[in-house]
């Protein structure tokens, strides 16, 4: 679990740190369940998992719903949950406390106009699309496609295969995987989705007259199910952001349930497959790095914000020029800066702060709405950054509302980059 990193490094992000702490709530809950009811034990995983909950909700505001899902699986089954009303008025009390600390912080305009805001560039209820997207991934993509069914297949008859066939078939399924070409963003992602759909079948577990384990089992996987089908519903990307909620389900489903105290080399597989698929994007992808350029390219960045992280020579050119030609022109404007193109992070190698209503570019499919309200913060004086900075490249073509930002700046430099321009223009 700690290996995942969604979406690849740098790390944390809020995908990272929402995931971890979905993890860290669900898996103390799961301990807390399978411990003596009232013993000190139990009341440490408790609280454990209700002070993960807020963490979590914070992080990723969307995760609100899976965890309200467990609440009310609790309150349906008061007699296996522990303590659910308690546990409840707990965690409702630390959500509040918070979600009371962020309203205090940034206030209570700004989170909404920022939940309003986001909602209408993320086109998040646009599950047309949604559908549509992952349809036309998975038919262009159809030796994945395959492995997805069959993941499905295992996790459907993983009960009637017995444990040791379900890992060597997981295993095998996964390791597939290093055959092709990432899928749904990195190769990570397509382990943890196949990996979930290979333990549909520890939903068996909420029949009634199922053991405690495998209850608790199911009920942790089906919260986990619930988050990943949050997180591909909200998120503008679908289903490559399916695995953020998914990856608790992904681990239980690797490990199951052993039929003995001992875990053998067998049952060892599956796991040792997507760790080693895991890490293969945790260590060497990098979020925003132009795909098919060699790992071994890269060099380290000796100082400032990024020293200590490994970039392509053409990054690290852009991060001297921010350093040497472009700092300069920010600490003379003072104040405030956006960074419009394919790397809004260059803004973290300057002493300006970043004021932009979302700190990554635009997706082509915005709607009129998030358009017009885009445009309309830079219209606004108060709200207008002191200097813009436009990056281009071949590899992307910013979308934004130039005429808001070029009507009321004036360019001060043109950068040549190893790849494109980088365009400073300072307002009036």
């Amino acid at each position: 679990m700690l290996a995942f990193i969604p979406f690849g490094l740098p790390a944390p992000s809020y995908n990272t740190l929402g995931l971890q702490a979905l993890t860290c709530a669900l898996g103390s809950f799961g301990c807390a369940a399978l411990a003596a009811p009232g013993s000190r034990r139990q009341v440490r995983w408790l609280s454990i998992s209700i002070a993960a909950l807020p963490v979590t909700t914070v992080a990723y505001p969307p995760l609100v719903i899976p965890l309200a899902f467990l609440c009310v699986l609790g309150l349906l089954d008061q007699k296996r949950f522990p303590q659910p009303r308690l546990c409840l008025a707990f965690a409702s009390g630390a959500l509040c406390v918070a979600w009371s600390i962020v309203v205090a912080t940034l206030s209570l305009q700004r989170v909404y106009d920022s939940a309003i805001y986001h909602s209408s560039i993320n086109d998040a209820g646009g599950l047309d699309r949604k559908v549509k997207f992952a349809g036309e991934l998975l038919q262009a993509n159809p030796h994945f496609a395959i492995l997805c069914v069959a993941a499905l297949a295992i996790g459907i008859f993983r009960k009637r295969v017995g444990p040791h066939w379900t890992a060597l078939a997981a295993a095998s399924v996964i390791a597939c995987l290093f055959l092709l070409r990432p899928v749904l963003f990195a190769r990570s992602h397509d382990a943890i989705t196949l990996a979930t759909l290979a333990g549909i079948g520890l939903l068996s577990g909420l029949r009634r007259d199922a053991g405690s384990v495998d209850r608790t089992i199911a009920i942790v996987y089906a919260t986990s199910v619930v988050a990943a089908l949050t997180t591909g519903v909200t998120a503008y990307n679908s289903v490559f952001c399916f695995c953020i909620g998914a990856a608790p389900a992904a681990g239980l489903a690797l490990i199951g349930r052993p039929s003995s105290g001992r875990i053998g080399w067998i049952d060892a597989l599956p796991v040792s497959a997507a760790v080693a698929v895991v890490l293969s994007t945790s260590l060497f992808y990098y979020y925003g790095e132009i795909q098919d350029r060699p790992p071994s390219g890269r060099e380290w960045v000796r100082d400032g914000f990024f020293a200590g992280i490994a970039a392509h020579p053409d990054d690290i050119s852009l991060l001297r020029l921010m350093r040497d030609r472009v700092n300069p022109i920010l600490t003379e404007s003072g104040g405030t800066a956006a960074v419009i193109g394919r790397l809004p992070g260059i803004i973290l190698a300057s002493p300006a702060r970043l004021k932009m209503p979302y700190a990554f570019a635009l997706a082509p499919t915005i709607s009129q709405e998030g358009f017009a309200r885009t445009r309309s913060f830079y219209a606004n004086t108060k709200t207008r950054p002191r200097v813009v900075l436009i990056y281009r490249d071949p590899y992307f073509e910013p979308i934004y509302p130039f005429e808001a930002v070029l009507e009321h700046s004036t360019l001060v430099a043109d950068f040549k980059t190893p790849l494109g321009h980088l365009a400073v223009y300072r307002r009036h």
